[in-house]
């Protein structure tokens, strides 16, 4: 993908515009910089996104702002009769058409009991009222928290969801210290643990995520909170991916961090959860016919 990035003014040089190809928006910042002849930014970044797509990068150590705006795609020539057709772009399944599930986060006070009975193997019976929240995708995100929050105690944790227009991730619910402050706040797909376990489709179990390159520094800092663990599983149906659950900082074993048992556990919760998102896009979007 193209992307234009702006450099600010520095050490006398002005600032400029650079034009690169990159597989998202922070390899196009690290390639702009290389281009231009500058050190790379360091891991101390923080990021906002704008309503044309672009992000704002700003270096936490040096003030620095640069801006990456990814470039309108050209459109592809329609191949001539009996010639070769064009390549089609490699499928990407934030594409999709997800836009029932883009709406801003609400908030509010827990309707529902939380199961007492924690047993690992019980994930699915305590999930089994998913149907009944229907088409209200974020109280179906914040009882499936609740649920997995029951059967592994934690500090903190989140739904977050794909919005696939802005290729970010928003969330959905979350409770914790820090919780309020989440609300419209929203984190790249090309940045954070969350992002990777959506990208790479796999539950990632990390203990020390600060030391990992993955995490999204900028945004700990934003929010005041820096987690000792992370548990996140991607929301899955088949290759199309929702979003991701997320779990932080285990209020039992929190030296050796999230259990292989949590890692199960979350799994199929997130599971069920796509299965449950799926299902309503499809309720509300019929196939023609």
């Amino acid at each position: 993908m193209q992307y234009e990035i702006l450099l600010p003014e520095v050490a006398g040089a002005p600032s400029r515009i650079v034009t690169v190809h990159a597989e998202n928006w922070l390899e196009a910042l690290r390639r702009g910089h290389s281009v231009a002849g500058r050190p790379a930014p360091n891991r101390n970044l923080a990021f906002d996104l704008k309503d044309d797509g672009g992000v704002v990068v700003t270096d936490t150590e040096t003030g620095l702002t640069s801006t990456v705006t990814p470039a309108k795609a050209a459109s592809v020539p329609r191949a001539p009769s009996g010639g070769a057709r064009p390549i089609a772009p490699a499928f990407d399944p934030f594409e999709d058409d997800t836009d029932a599930l883009v709406a801003p986060p609400i908030h509010r006070p827990n309707t529902y009991a939380v199961p007492t009975d924690v047993a690992p193997s019980s994930i699915a019976r305590d999930l089994a009222g998913l149907p009944t929240f229907g088409a209200d995708i974020v109280a179906a995100c914040d009882y499936v928290l609740s649920v997995a929050m029951a059967h592994i105690p934690s500090d903190a944790g989140s739904v977050l969801l794909v919005d696939p227009h802005a290729r970010s991730l928003y969330f959905a619910t979350a409770r914790g210290p820090v919780a309020a402050s989440l609300t419209h706040k929203r984190i790249p797909l090309e940045v954070g643990i969350a992002g990777a376990s959506i990208r790479d489709r796999v539950t990632l179990n990390i203990v020390e995520p600060g030391a990992d390159p993955r995490f999204a520094r900028g945004f700990a800092e934003a929010v005041g909170y820096h987690p000792k663990a992370i548990l996140c599983a991607p929301i899955l149906v088949g290759t199309r991916a929702f979003g991701v659950v997320e779990l932080l900082d285990p209020l039992e074993n929190d030296v050796a961090g999230f259990s292989a048992g949590a890692e199960g556990t979350l799994t199929s919760a997130a599971q069920l959860l796509g299965a449950h998102l799926a299902s309503t896009l499809a309720k509300s979007n019929p196939a023609p016919g």
